[in-house]
């Protein structure tokens, strides 16, 4: 491979090392539920979610609203910071008095719709938002304080995958003698908006360079080495030794006188 042009590599290395800005996306609702809370145990009053029903923030007589909202197909990947973000509603009528939420992201390691499930068994970001709400009046927009942190957390989740479903809680943070607040409940109308956001940064590219062939080395050929023929030695012919023949000894006569 021919090797990088030095200023294309320094262009690689500064794309890859400096992370992706993107610009404001909205996202339009969809799906919303409602379930009811007790003021006097905190638990759920009916033991049901109402899917799709008013948009209605805060008390209602001996309860109230804890809203959950769900945006499909959110383009972040996994990683990335949104350093800005809000939800905007429309009021359906006008609404005054104190009234102060809390805004919690719900953490799931599948892309899980928002169904008849109680919103109480859902689990839920560390971060959270508080929203001192004012006056509102119908027909007008309104939205919440800067929620980034709550879009960066379920970002930062290993299991999060781009264009999967971002789900908002939104608790009472005061108490019941709040005034509560009605936005209208078509979809049109509620709008997730996702500021300037950074995407994760990758690892620099390397230019590629060129790996020079190394030249083979000639493996030099060793001649054999004779192998000397060894001479058989002569065995020496032994001349067989001759055994002496003893002649035998005369034995004397001894001659007696009578």
């Amino acid at each position: 491979m021919p090797p990088c042009a030095p200023g294309l590599a320094i262009l690689l290395l500064v794309l890859a090392g400096s992370p992706t800005v993107r610009a404001s996306t909205d996202y339009t609702i969809s799906a919303h539920a409602v379930e009811d809370i007790n003021f006097s145990d905190g638990q759920s009053k009916n033991g049901n979610v109402k899917l799709n029903h008013k948009l209605k923030f805060g008390p209602h007589g001996n309860h109230w609203h804890l809203i959950g909202l769900q945006f499909s197909s959110v383009a972040l990947a996994q990683g990335a910071t949104v350093s800005q973000a809000t939800v905007k509603f429309t009021a359906k009528k006008a609404g005054s008095g104190s009234l102060t939420l809390r805004l919690r992201a719900v953490l799931e390691a599948s892309d899980t719709a928002l169904d008849d499930s109680l919103l109480t068994t859902r689990t839920l970001s560390t971060a959270e938002v508080s929203w001192a709400v004012g006056t509102w009046l119908s027909g007008q927009e309104y939205e919440t304080p800067d929620i980034g942190s709550l879009v960066t957390e379920i970002c930062g989740q290993a299991s999060w995958t781009s264009g999967r479903k971002v789900t908002l809680l939104v608790f009472l943070e005061s108490d019941q003698t709040s005034t509560d607040r009605e936005a209208k409940d078509a979809f049109s109308d509620t709008v997730l908006q996702i500021g300037a956001t950074s995407m994760p940064t990758t690892a620099p590219i390397q230019a590629p360079t060129s790996t020079p062939s190394a030249a083979p080395t000639a493996t030099p050929t060793v001649a054999p080495t004779a192998t000397p023929t060894v001479a058989p030695t002569a065995t020496p012919t032994v001349a067989p030794t001759a055994t002496p023949t003893v002649a035998p000894t005369a034995t004397p006569v001894l001659c007696v006188d009578t």
